[in-house]
Formats: structure tokens, C-alpha cells, sequence
């Protein structure tokens, strides 16, 4: 009869422990829950930065081959060559 009274008389201790363990697992999964979605927030952030680099041709470190060195007329003719050779026959 001894140890039933001694096991009725643990069970508040025993439900104040697992309540406190409830708490502090809701606690870790609420951290663990942020911290996923900040790591998916910095892999968009970086997907994006990546898309935008690969748009404007700085994937590479720069300017693309293809437009390096050619500039378009401020009136909208095509493209020109920077190299300082204009293609006129006129020389000075």
C-alpha cells in the first residue's frame, strides 16, 4: 500500500515534468520552423541574384563578349564600334 501512495503522490511531479519537456519540445520546433524558412528565404534570395547576374551577363565577371567594346548612337543607329576606326573615308 506504501508504494501506491508513494506512486499517487509522484504523479504531479511526473505531469510538471512533462509538461515543462512539452513546452521546451514546442520551443525547439518553433526555432527549428524559423530557421527552415530562413534558409529557404536566403536559396530564393540567392536563386534571384543568380537569375539577375545571368540576365545582365555578369555570371561571368563582366560584360558579355558580344557587347564588349560596342556602344549604341545616341540616336538609336546601330551599334558602334569603340576601337576608334569610325569606317569614313575622310582623313585629316
Amino acid at each position: 500500500m506504501n508504494s501506491f501512495l508513494a506512486a499517487l503522490a509522484a504523479l504531479p511531479r511526473l505531469a510538471t515534468a512533462l509538461e515543462s519537456l512539452v513546452k521546451t519540445l514546442d520551443t525547439l520546433n518553433s526555432k527549428a520552423s524559423k530557421a527552415r524558412a530562413s534558409a529557404r528565404r536566403k536559396h530564393k534570395d540567392d536563386e534571384v541574384d543568380q537569375n539577375i547576374a545571368d540576365v545582365l551577363g555578369l555570371a561571368a565577371g563582366g560584360v558579355p563578349d558580344a557587347a564588349a567594346g560596342e556602344r549604341s548612337a545616341p540616336d538609336g543607329s546601330p551599334r558602334v564600334s569603340s576601337g576608334g576606326e569610325s569606317g569614313s573615308s575622310v582623313h585629316r
